[in-house]
């Protein structure tokens, strides 16, 4: 099984050759479970705002089945779920976790502290 890192780069890599090279800027990955409690590896797929409207059901299809191909191929054994985010997406998740998570008086983190429920 490949690290969360080596996936989420395999996936970006791959859904660039099908949709156009720097497509997909950045690919998250983390651990989870599929609907039936196995485990499996969700990964964000980032692109530019511009280009959401420019990419077509059939693109995002592509990309799945090459994700799910590659990540196999690689020895990977978790199901991947595949997610699309725009920059613009994380920029306003972004701003609402650290609104939510940071200390008051304080300057935004980026992480969730690990105390909080």
């Amino acid at each position: 099984m490949a690290s969360l890192r080596e996936s989420s780069d395999l996936a970006r890599k791959a859904a660039n050759v099908s949709l156009g090279h720097e497509t997909v800027v950045e690919a998250y990955g983390e651990a989870t479970e599929d609907s039936e409690g196995k485990d499996a590896i969700r990964i964000v797929l980032v692109i530019p705002p511009q280009r959401a409207g420019e990419l077509t059901g059939d693109q995002f299809l592509e990309v799945i089945g090459r994700i799910r191909r590659e990540l196999s191929d690689a020895g990977e054994t978790r199901t991947p779920i595949i997610q699309y985010a725009t920059t613009d997406d994380l920029a306003v998740a972004h701003d609402d976790r650290t609104r939510a998570w940071a200390p008051s008086g304080q300057e935004s983190c980026t992480r969730r502290p690990s105390s909080a429920a």
